[in-house]
């Protein structure tokens, strides 16, 4: 029976592996357990344990233990949640059908989002993960910082798309094995869209885009 840790190391193995898993557990912000050959355990952020490579980590004897999820990763770094904030966090999964397929695109998105009734969300935090799309599955950190302390109007989207360009080339480039270069930048960037769509309260937004929703 497959299992979220096997998951996990079937991507340090292999890294060009498509694991919606490691894409979900890194947009959560999740803390990984480990435990070495004598018996210590020791905790790693997901994106640090992305770095290891599968020799690596058979050769000191590790073992994965369990998972954490931070209950509310912006407050921890210093965002402390307003009456007006509200997250917004979801995984996007384009493949050839709902289930027992490959992604051609992943993407995970968690933004802390500050809300008005009258005015464009304002984001605060932003986690952006990508997969399916580059040699192995990456954080946007470009993407990030697109996003902090901006309104999500068309501005910061087309910044955003701009960033994801400069994210995606020190990822190692477009990587389409699985479908077609046109067809994989067009569903990353409609990724963005959706989820800049999703943070909006949805009587502000006009009805041709609620499909998009």
């Amino acid at each position: 029976m497959a299992s979220w840790a096997g998951n996990l190391l079937i991507f340090l193995q292999y890294k060009s592996f498509p694991s919606d898993v490691v894409l979900a557990l890194c947009t959560a912000d999740v803390s990984i357990t480990l435990c070495n050959a004598t018996g210590q355990t020791f905790v790693v952020k997901m994106p640090d344990f992305m770095q290891y490579t599968f020799s690596e980590f058979k050769s000191k004897g590790y073992f994965v233990v369990s998972f954490t999820i931070c209950e509310n990763p912006a407050a921890k770094r210093g965002w402390a949640a307003a009456s007006n904030t509200e997250t917004v966090m979801e995984t996007f999964k384009i493949a050839r059908r709902e289930h027992n397929a490959h992604a051609f695109v992943d993407a995970g998105f968690q933004l802390l989002v500050q809300k008005s009734s009258s005015y464009a969300p304002t984001c605060v935090y932003a986690r952006v993960v990508y997969g399916g799309i580059a040699p192995q599955i990456f954080i946007a950190g470009n993407v990030q910082q697109a996003l902090l302390n901006k309104p999500l109007n068309s501005v910061t989207l087309k910044s955003c798309i701009s960033a994801l360009q400069l994210d995606w080339q020190l990822a190692g480039g477009v990587n389409s094995p699985l479908t077609n270069q046109e067809f994989t930048v067009s569903a990353a960037y409609a990724c963005l869209y959706r989820i800049f769509l999703r943070a909006y309260p949805y009587g502000m937004l006009p009805s041709p885009v609620h499909s998009a929703l």
